[in-house]
């Protein structure tokens, strides 16, 4: 094995995953997936749209509305 992480690091990022963990569920179902598939799988929005349903300007509305609420909590 390699060297470890200090305890306080890994604090510290579990403290983070918890925080993302709780802002994603504050999220629709369709925002969550439209600001996965974008931000994190690198979907286009035509592509993430495709897969959800649902058109690309009411995606792009999705991920905005994700983002907002993400940064306001």
């Amino acid at each position: 094995g390699g060297p470890t992480a200090p305890a306080s690091l890994d604090a510290n990022v579990h403290a983070r995953w918890l925080d993302v963990r709780a802002g994603l569920a504050r999220l629709s179902p369709l925002e969550r997936s439209a600001l996965v598939m974008t931000a994190l799988e690198g979907h286009t929005y035509d592509e993430a749209a495709t897969v959800l349903g649902t058109t690309a300007g009411a995606l792009r509305a999705a991920v905005s509305r994700a983002r907002t609420k993400l940064e306001t909590a």
